[in-house]
């Protein structure tokens, strides 16, 4: 019953008509029906496509993303009805009467999203929204998660990828063809199929990761301070953009953490700027003596955890996990170091049990809105 609830909400969502309790609502089945993620992804990816130039492109896409569903065992027959008209679908017998809200919802939003296409895919449209025709052509896929949300999603080539809250990832439609790489911005933990001879490259602000095969965190946020990738199992390669450039292999269990060198260097010249390079440190991955969870990776397994790290970056990752804006009416608090695990609390426990442990004062100015003092 609450995989077919999770399909209404879903349809509500698409169709902009959830309440904010019904998103947390279907936040909460994704949680305990994480099989749900890649068919509701296909579904959001689907329903976001960016309009492209050439028609052709969108059908291909189109079709590949219903193919995927029907990998997921959720099955579509297209009904070609008049050129001019949109794309419809329908439903066996059999899948109606098992799983109605389940079919009924996913049907309704891919009969809106089939809609969308048809629309775009006029060539007067399509010139209209994308610019001159064939002006892109090697378009790239983007996959982008909102503060409060993570989704996992399946790379061509079979990899997987769970994206964090306030990440994105983009990759060519070329991809798997000859290179397989990928752009990071925010977090993401890869499980990489291995391929000898297609190495798998990401690439962030600071750093560019190369792997064969292998499962690992890489957290690259913009305007943080920091770069880190921590490996689970296998081997990566690490390249630093930087002058010391050269190459770091990293073993399992180990992470590696990439900042900026903001210190004064009391031996320059004065007058003379001293190029920044960046702090480069190699250590254990961070494990949480309560269950021996990772703390790098637990967010994987939907569990917000931190083990001595000052309120400032706590209060950054709860921004991005819980979709709220905090600030400190105190500056003296950003510094004070915290640890915690959380993985069902609301932001009003969690910020709660933290206050018992570390005495401070919080308060809500608005439902997102929260100010941190003592």
């Amino acid at each position: 019953m609450s995989v077919d609830r999770a399909w209404e909400l879903m349809a509500r969502k698409l169709a902009g008509e959830a309440s904010e309790a019904e998103l947390e609502e279907l936040d909460r089945l994704l949680k305990v029906n994480p099989g749900l993620h890649f068919p509701m992804q296909t579904l959001t990816d689907l329903w976001q496509q960016k309009a492209v130039a050439d028609p052709g492109e969108l059908e291909q896409a189109f079709s590949k993303h219903l193919r995927r569903m029907e990998e997921q065992g959720i099955s579509f027959a297209a009904n070609s009805t008049e050129a001019e008209e949109p794309a419809t679908f329908r439903m066996s017998d059999s899948s109606r009467r098992n799983k109605p809200w389940k079919y009924i919802a996913a049907a309704a939003s891919l009969l809106l999203v089939g809609s969308i296409i048809w629309y775009y895919s006029r060539p007067a449209i399509a010139e209209q929204h994308t610019g001159l025709a064939n002006s892109r052509k090697d378009p790239s896929s983007e996959i982008v998660t909102k503060n409060g949300s993570r989704t996992r999603i399946t790379l061509p080539d079979g990899s997987t990828v769970w994206l964090n809250a306030g990440s994105k990832l983009n990759y060519d439609k070329s991809f798997g063809l000859k290179l397989r790489e990928v752009s990071l911005t925010g977090e993401a933990f890869f499980d990489v199929v291995k391929n000898p001879d297609q190495p798998f490259i990401i690439h962030t602000n600071r750093i560019d990761i190369k792997v064969l095969g292998t499962q690992f965190n890489v957290k690259s946020y913009p305007g943080e301070k920091t770069t880190e990738a921590a490996l689970v199992k296998g081997s990566i390669q690490v390249d630093l953009h930087s002058e010391q450039s050269g190459k770091i292999i990293l073993k399992p269990n180990q992470k590696i953490i990439v900042g900026e060198d903001s210190a004064a260097d009391g031996s320059a010249k004065a007058g003379v700027a001293k190029l920044q390079e960046p702090i480069v440190s190699v250590r254990q991955m961070t494990i949480d003596e309560k269950d021996g969870t990772a703390v790098e990776t637990a967010w994987v397994e939907n569990k917000l955890a931190f083990v001595e790290e000052p309120f400032a970056d706590v209060a950054l990752k709860m921004e991005r996990w819980y979709g709220v804006n905090i600030s400190f009416s105190n500056p003296k608090l950003a510094k004070v170091p915290l640890t915690g695990s959380f993985a069902n609390e609301s932001i009003k426990e969690a910020l709660h049990a933290l206050s018992v442990a570390t005495p401070f004062s919080y308060q809500f100015t608005d439902a997102k809105t929260i100010v941190i003092g003592k």
